[in-house]
Order: C-alpha cells, then structure tokens, then sequence
C-alpha cells in the first residue's frame, strides 16, 4: 500500500508531454581536461535576494571546492544571474565535499557541508558582510 502514491507520481510524470524537452536548457560547466582539471566536485547554488522581490539586487550564491581536489571550500556571489560569479571568500582550507545553501529567515546564509574526509558535516553561517566586504 506504501508504492501507491510512488506508482501515482511516476505515472503523473510519465504523463508529461514530449515537448518539454524542447523547454530545457543545458550549459556544460566542466568540461574534462580543460585548463588542467580532470575532476569535478558538485556545487550548491542557492538564489539570496531577487530586485523583482523588493531586495536591491540580484544575487545568487555557489558553494563548492575550489582545488586542488576538494582543498579550499568557497563561497561566491553572482549578480548577473550566474553567468559570472565575484566576491569569491574562503569558508575553509580543509578537504570539503559537498555543500548544500539555504538562506534563513534573518537573511544570513547556512552551509552545511562535509569536512575532514567525510568525517564531519559542519554548519557554517555567512552574513551579508561576509558575503561582500566593503
């Protein structure tokens, strides 16, 4: 009795039409062996403020180990809607895997992400003067 519902949402989706294919956009964001990186480490990307929503700017943030490897965990802000990306701040110089963003209810930004070889998984919180020193 537990599978309906999962059986009901595969079949809903199945249901979609063959056309929004079409509506997808895909970017490569790496490419292997280009400028030297053979490895690739997912990122989190979170929207923190949308002009449209009464906020100043937009801004969308990325986590995600700069490298070598997974050394050097940072943050960096976008203002152009990802197309590029500044600000770029050192959250840790440990080994970092995944990370995932969520921004609270104060507007300061939580990351939780693994550390110390999968030995840990730690909450950062960021402000807004983290984020874009002055």
């Amino acid at each position: 009795m537990k599978l309906l519902p999962f059986l009901v949402l595969v079949g809903l989706a199945s249901a979609a039409p063959a056309s929004a294919a079409e509506d997808l956009v895909h970017s490569d964001v790496f490419v292997s062996g280009k400028d030297g990186y053979h490895g690739y480490r997912i990122p989190a990307i979170e929207r923190y403020s949308l002009k449209a929503s009464g906020d100043e700017r937009n801004r969308i943030l990325w986590t995600g180990p700069k490298g070598p490897g997974r050394a050097k965990l940072v943050v960096r802000v976008s203002y152009d809607e990802a197309e590029t990306f500044a600000n770029e701040r050192l959250l840790s110089d440990q080994l970092a895997a995944y990370s995932d963003l969520t921004v609270l209810k104060d507007k300061t930004v939580g990351v939780l992400w693994e550390r110390a070889d999968y030995k840990f998984i730690t909450f950062t919180r960021l402000t807004q003067s983290f984020l874009e020193p002055k």
